[in-house]
């Protein structure tokens, strides 16, 4: 998923979260055997982009959060 830099927006009041946004997605991700990478692009957007094998079956023992 790629988005694109937004316009200007008025000022909103942040969202309640579980704070474990991309680290939680990225470890999903592992987890169930892909890859998970989020960053901003050089447009001023932001870039999520998760890739799974095909015919996965089983699980991995634990989860790099690491980012690398």
């Amino acid at each position: 998923v790629h988005n694109t830099a937004p316009g200007p927006v008025a000022a909103r009041p942040p969202l309640p979260g579980g704070g474990h946004g991309l680290v939680g997605l990225r470890e999903r991700a592992h987890l169930l055997g892909g890859d998970f990478h989020a960053a901003p692009s050089p447009d001023g957007g932001f870039m999520v982009k998760a890739v799974f094998p095909v015919g996965w079956t089983g699980t991995r023992q634990s989860a790099d959060v690491s980012g690398t």
